[in-house]
This record gives structure tokens, sequence and C-alpha cells, in this order.
């Protein structure tokens, strides 16, 4: 799709509107390019001629059941999610919502001055949970790994496709396949490569 414009051939007789002239001669183009008056409308056109969107029905209409079995898990956990934003503002008469062993780590945590300090001063509500005694809250520690763990994942995805957008914008012309899986683990790993050694492994050749 991102060379949709040079996949549409340009009739002979207007090849020379497109001419432009370098010090290494005069060219035109043999395919549509970009910055030609009509062409965005050409290449649409074609595109509502070639690809009837009727095809694309039975995908979207998945895709709108997936999704709406996936919402519907987080409003089965509203409680739990609840409770690991802020689990200071649970009232007593939510507390039957939990089991009795969360029921009594819930009074524990919300009587303790020390972890509501911690709380309130917590930039992030990752760092107030990583502080949690795990052998005092097994209940709670539990649950926020677990939520942690699938919020987690959905921020690095988002990230991926974020950087993987600008990258493909970039150097579109010039990517591979294996060229951007190279650059994707690159850009989304914390592990750095050791530069130096990769290139002393390399031969260089002198012509």
């Amino acid at each position: 799709m991102a060379s949709g414009y040079h996949q549409i051939p340009m009739r002979p007789e207007d090849r020379q509107k497109t001419g432009f002239s370098t010090e290494k001669g005069h060219f035109e183009f043999n395919r549509m390019c970009f910055g030609l008056k009509g062409a965005p409308a050409t290449f649409q056109r074609l595109m509502n001629q070639n690809i009837p969107m009727t095809i694309f029905k039975n995908h979207i209409s998945s895709l709108n059941d997936n999704f709406q079995e996936r919402f519907s898990k987080f409003k089965e956990e509203e409680d739990l999610n609840n409770l690991f934003i802020n689990p200071f503002i649970i009232e007593t008469h939510d507390l039957q919502k939990y089991n009795p062993n969360m029921q009594l780590e819930i009074i524990e945590l919300q009587s303790s001055t020390v972890l509501k300090c911690k709380y309130n001063e917590s930039s992030e509500i990752i760092d107030f949970w990583k502080c949690l005694p795990e052998e005092d809250f097994p209940e709670l520690h539990n649950v926020a790994m677990k939520l942690v763990c699938r919020f987690g994942s959905t921020y690095v995805c988002e990230k991926s496709f974020s950087r993987m957008t600008f990258i493909k914008n970039k150097y579109r012309t010039k990517l591979t396949n294996s060229h951007l899986k190279n650059v994707m683990l690159l850009s989304s790993t914390k592990l750095k490569p050791n530069y130096e050694e990769i290139i002393s492994m390399k031969q260089i050749q002198h012509t």
C-alpha cells in the first residue's frame, strides 16, 4: 500500500509530464509518482474498482466479536481492577466481593499509615505494588502481579507498533522483512548489542 502509486503504469503519451532533468540526464517516470495532480484520486478510484470493500465484511464482523469478548472480561474483573488502581478506596460494604483472605489483607493494608504514604508518594502504581511485602500480603501480591503482566504486555505492544510505524515511514523504500524484524528487535528490547565485537567479526574488503 505504501508503494501503491508506483504500481500504476503511466500512459506513454503522459510520461513527458513527469519529466525531470539532472546532471546525469533527462528522465521520465514509467509509473505514476507522487506529486502529480489527480494522482490521489486516480489511486483511490483504482482501489475502489479492484478491491470491493464487501470482502472485508466478515473480517470486520469477526474483529468486532473478538473485541466484545475481550472487553467483557475486563467488566468481569472490574472489582480487581479497582483494587489494583487504588486499594485504599475500597469501602467496607465492597469487601464481600473478595475472598476472605483478601478481605483481611485489604483491611490490614488500609490500616497501615506507612503503606498509605508509600502509595501517595509513588509516581506509578506499579512502584507501590513492588514495595508491598509479599509475605504479609500474598493474595494482593498475586493479583497485582497478574494485572501488571497484563497491562505491561499491552504497553509493550503499543510501543512496538508505534515504533514500527515510524521505522516503516522513514525507511519504507529500503527495508526488507528481515531488516524490519532486526530493527524492531533492537527497538523493543533492553539488550544492548556489543557493536565493537560485531564490527570486528565482519571482514572489510578494500577495492
